[in-house]
């Protein structure tokens, strides 16, 4: 009898206690917002049905300082660390110079809660080491399955279907460690529809690759759907692309037409008005940090150039335009009544590794869409944040 009561005792203790939170990040590499609309990838409706699916774009705002080429490299590091390229500093594949003052969200996540885990499951080892900035203020991965890329031996260069046998692994890794220890923050990364998309552009092998990453991404979901119904956990699961395709043949990309702009987000979880908007890659990394509820520091949270999709939505689409001595800021509200603070730095030491001092200009009601404020003179710089109670947007002018 007094088995059975402890056993009561903890069976209530455990489905009224807070449900554990962990994000899963799935870029698969690619795919334009079209194929996916005409396609209808079935596992993705499944995870949309539980959340959202919506367009989005990559690539920065055309005909401003935060333009971004369309490349692979380039896309994933707008994910995972909430900037276009002028602050990330990745122009191309490259990745010579990646600018580590603008942390990757597994850092982020790393310096909020130090026992948490993090665990990336991909083809290229440049997204740990270079991009994700493993060793950059001591930060390393709890767990790494990647550079299948390198074992010409188990995956030959000169067979075509190279690619999906390596995605095939990586798959296979990531669902053996969800169903294991199932790290707190992990990010899984597909190549084959890109490897497709560059060898026969358009058309009917495209569209088997993205519906056979379609297939992987289910066995994933499958995974992270049975640990929230025994396990009790609460998860975030974002499945996107880094890029779309050239409109003239689907093979390449790295432009700034509509086609390879055009990208879309799934998630697993309600998401807020601004989901419906201009929603853009670097959206991403704010809603991942908001979804674990973690302490982001202002010099971090000041450098995001996207806002949160999920909790509550403040105001989007910040913009700043100079006209003459003055600087017109406006935005999209989704709230009436709600102050928000106006700060204003002229310095851009955190790019450098350092701080930057902000000024409080005023209060404005999130619901004005608007504020004016004066030109420092000689400022070369003028990086401008509306902050309210736990919520950011920022936007420069140079």
């Amino acid at each position: 009898m007094l088995r059975i009561l402890c056993f009561g005792l903890a069976w209530f203790l455990c489905v009224h206690c807070t449900a554990q939170k962990k994000a899963l990040l799935i870029i698969v590499d690619g795919i334009p917002a079209d194929v996916i609309d005409r396609l209808q990838p079935p596992h993705l409706q499944q995870i949309a049905q539980k959340g959202g699916w919506h367009h989005a774009y990559t690539g920065g705002q055309t005909g401003t300082v935060t333009q971004s080429p369309t490349v692979s490299a380039v896309g994933y590091d707008h994910v995972i660390t909430g900037t276009w390229s002028y602050k990330h500093n990745v122009w191309n594949n490259e990745i010579k110079s990646p600018n580590y003052n603008f942390p990757s969200v597994f850092r982020i996540f790393k310096q909020a809660r130090p026992g948490g885990t993090t665990a990336i499951f991909s083809t290229w080892t440049d997204n740990r080491t270079k991009l994700a900035g493993e060793g950059a203020s001591g930060f390393h991965f709890d767990l790494a399955r990647d550079g299948y890329e390198s074992d010409t031996a188990r995956f030959s260069p000169k067979d075509p279907g190279r690619m999906q046998q390596i995605d095939d692994v990586v798959v296979d890794e990531a669902v053996r460690a969800l169903r294991g220890v199932a790290p707190d923050l992990s990010w899984v990364y597909l190549e084959y529809p890109d490897d497709v998309g560059h060898r026969s552009g358009d058309g009917a092998e495209f569209d088997a690759a993205v519906l056979y990453a379609d297939q992987q991404i289910g066995k994933i979901w499958s995974a992270v759907s049975l640990r929230e119904k025994e396990l009790h956990e609460e998860w975030l699961v974002v499945v996107t692309t880094d890029h779309g395709r050239a409109a003239s043949d689907g093979k390449n990309h790295g432009g700034q037409s509509d086609r390879e702009r055009a990208t879309w987000i799934v998630t697993n979880v309600q998401p807020n008005a601004h989901f419906e908007g201009d929603l853009a890659a670097v959206d991403i990394t704010p809603s991942v940090c908001r979804f674990l509820e973690l302490d982001v520091p202002p010099s971090t949270r000041y450098e995001w150039d996207g806002c949160a999709f999920v909790g509550p939505a403040v105001v989007d689409n910040l913009r700043a335009t100079l006209q003459g001595k003055e600087i017109q800021l406006t935005w999209r509200a989704f709230q009436q009544g709600t102050p928000l603070r106006v700060l204003l730095s002229t310095t851009n030491n955190t790019a450098a590794g350092g701080r930057d001092t902000y000024q409080e200009l005023g209060s404005v009601d999130a619901g004005a869409g608007k504020f004016v404020l004066r030109k420092v003179k000689g400022a070369a710089i003028h990086k401008i944040v509306l902050e309210g109670d736990g919520f950011s947007a920022s936007v420069q002018v140079r």
